[in-house]
């Protein structure tokens, strides 16, 4: 019989696109799931449309909770998990009906740690782009895994077209204190457990651009968040990975550089952020200089070393 899959849902206010995702999943070729619904305090009906699921497959339980964010969710959810193999979805989402049967494959036909598949983004109205638009197929070990997901170079940092084993997540929750890029802690924290991971570039995910969708759009203290996690990973690799280090730097620079770009056109004006933006890229300007970044970043690394207003005035 074939393995239990646990698919982690967490729920807030989105009646209008909640039953699209749950059908989604409901219709997998792969059967032997396990559905779990958390509702996170949502305050329209979407609470309720998740019992009514419950009530027509057995597959499903939901678990309500007060609100907390959708880490506290996932949490929640990780405790309740039955399956050896644990999956999430977000709720305005939706999957292909062969997705899990591909990551559960891929999975077990390499002797993979973890197993990953390629997504569709919403660019209008149901029109979707690939995120990697050519056919791969490979088994990547832990160092170069780690690299695609510093770089999103074949996959982003997001849980949802990921397959993990559940012993790999047993002592890891996501970080509730986290607005931003908890997705990339958890995964860089379950990455450096394993020792491969297998990636297909077919897509069977598809994210939606929803009205009401979180977004870095606009920048806020909590986006802050791609700073002090970069921080932290930085020092990490420095201690556990050295052999990454020069590489992680070049990603830190660019998560930074980032965030100042998005917090200059939005307005933001905590000036102990942005100086501490300033700090870092002034720190490690000269080695990023002479990196492989973009020459687009190098130039905002200079003017914003120099003056924020210089940045503000010139900036690409």
């Amino acid at each position: 019989m074939d393995k239990l899959i646990s698919v982690i849902v967490p729920v807030y206010k989105v009646e209008k696109y909640l039953s699209r995702c749950i059908d989604s999943i409901i219709a997998q070729t792969y059967k032997n799931l396990e559905i779990l619904l958390i509702d996170d305090g949502s305050p329209d009906n979407s609470g309720r449309i998740c019992d009514d699921y419950a009530r027509k497959d057995h597959r499903i339980r939901v678990f309500h909770k007060p609100n907390g964010g959708v880490s506290s969710a996932r949490n929640l959810g990780l405790k309740e998990a039955k399956g050896e193999y644990i999956g999430f979805v977000d709720s305005d989402d939706y999957i292909a009906p062969q997705m899990y049967e591909v990551l559960f494959n891929n999975l077990v036909n390499n002797n993979a740690d973890l197993s990953v598949c390629g997504y569709k983004k919403e660019i209008d109205k149901g029109i979707f782009e690939p995120y990697y638009n050519k056919r791969l197929n490979c088994v990547f070990l832990r160092n170069e895994m780690l690299k695609n997901l510093l770089s999103n170079k074949y996959y982003t940092c997001s849980c949802w077209n990921v397959l993990f084993k559940k012993y790999l997540l047993s002592d890891l929750f996501f970080d509730e204190k986290r607005k931003h890029n908890e997705d990339l802690l958890f995964l860089y924290e379950v990455m450096k457990k394993c020792n491969n991971l297998f990636f297909t570039s077919d897509a069977y995910y598809y994210y939606c651009t929803n009205e009401g969708s979180a977004s870095l759009s606009s920048f806020s203290d909590s986006t802050m968040d791609i700073v002090y996690i970069s921080e932290y990973i930085l020092g990490d690799i420095k201690a556990n990975i050295p052999e990454l280090y020069r590489f992680e730097k070049k990603e830190y620079m660019r998560n930074n550089i980032m965030c100042m770009q998005l917090a200059v056109p939005s307005g933001y004006d905590n000036k102990t952020n942005l100086k501490l933006i300033q700090r870092n890229i002034r720190k490690n300007l000269f080695s990023y200089l002479f990196s492989s970044a973009a020459l687009g970043y190098k130039y905002s690394a200079v003017l914003i070393s120099i003056s924020l207003k210089l940045y503000k005035l010139l900036k690409p």
